[in-house]
């Protein structure tokens, strides 16, 4: 005679079996991927005392986690690593008035979270290598540069404050090509950012505020593209000998100038007349009448580990409903019978 109540049983064991074999499997192939995480300071045991140690020690695809506090070293950084601050404005990394802050000689590289200052007649971030990204940080107070990029391709430097450093905010120098630098506020530098024989490099979105020079692309650079940047007071605000894109051809939309005098007579927010760049005969074809305001909306990251493994509790949540309804449907159904 058919048992419901031993199959009931029999089905919600198995379920739950082989759903928690899939969850723990998935995350176990998780970590795998991810690599391993090694952390500086704070209380934990087995806590490194200084970031070039836990560098040292971690291995291609390794995340390090720095806790607030302050840590004075110069760093080297050979591997590709993510290196994650707490908090940017309580992480700091002091050269110490030493050469470079942080040198990456790697690729495929990430740096977030920190406060990165004081270096000597070099860089808080000195990068000669590709696919970096260097995001949310602060980088002020050191010598020579705030980033220096020197034959350095396809990077991203993004959403970062960079000021009061004594020369420049962001050089890119000797074939650095291909790099995106945006959403960065750039301020309080000599120069605001230089370019030397760098080509094919996108601007966009930074805000470039109260430099001496705002932006200066000297000697041989071509074809970047310049383009929803704000120039606020810096005198002047760019020079360009070179033969680059001050505006986005597509859009058809450039770049806000606080020294801008033309008009808007259509009122669709692009001054009738050309913005010129000075020191050559660059122009910026449809310069905003008012500061550019980004319309980005934040992609929205899917962990697809973590969709998976909801699914799959879903799913088993939904079978642990269904079998009681059915039972109890067909105790009603064929048990009066």
């Amino acid at each position: 005679m058919f048992n419901m109540n031993k199959f009931v049983t029999m089905m919600i064991t198995t379920f739950l079996f082989f759903g928690s074999l899939t969850i723990f499997s998935t995350i176990g192939t998780c970590e795998k991927i991810n690599g391993t995480t090694l952390y500086v300071g704070g209380t934990g045991e087995g806590n490194y005392s200084y970031i070039q140690d836990a560098i040292n020690a971690s291995s291609d695809g390794d995340t390090i986690f720095v806790y607030s506090g302050g840590h004075f070293e110069n760093i080297l950084i050979n591997k590709s690593i993510e290196l994650i601050g707490e908090n940017k404005n309580t992480t700091i990394i002091n050269g110490s008035g030493y050469g470079d802050v942080l040198y990456i000689s790697a690729d495929y590289v990430k740096i977030s979270g920190f406060n990165i200052q004081n270096s000597g007649y070099d860089a808080g971030i000195d990068i000669h290598s590709n696919y970096n990204s260097i995001t949310n940080n602060i980088i002020t107070n050191n010598t020579y540069a705030g980033i220096y990029l020197q034959n350095s391709d396809n990077n991203d430097i993004n959403d970062n404050i960079i000021s009061y450093n004594d020369e420049i905010g962001i050089v890119l120098m000797h074939s650095s090509n291909n790099n995106t630098i945006s959403g960065n506020t750039i301020s309080n530098n000599p120069s605001g950012m230089k370019l030397h024989d760098a080509n094919n490099n996108t601007f966009y979105e930074n805000t470039i505020q109260n430099n001496i020079i705002g932006m200066d692309l000297w000697f041989t650079n071509n074809d970047n593209i310049i383009y929803h940047n704000n120039f606020i007071n810096n005198y002047p605000a760019a020079e360009d000998t070179g033969d680059n894109i001050w505006y986005n051809t597509t859009l058809k939309e450039g770049n806000y100038w606080t020294n801008y005098n033309g008009v808007d007579i259509n009122g669709d927010g692009i001054g009738d007349s050309p913005y010129n760049i000075s020191e050559g005969n660059n122009q910026d074809l449809y310069p905003l009448m008012t500061p550019y305001v980004s319309k980005t909306i934040q992609e929205f990251q899917v962990d697809e580990e973590l969709l998976y493994r909801m699914l799959i509790v879903g799913l088993i949540a939904a079978i642990l409903f269904c079998l009681p309804v059915g039972y109890i449907w067909y105790r009603k159904r064929y048990k009066k019978k």
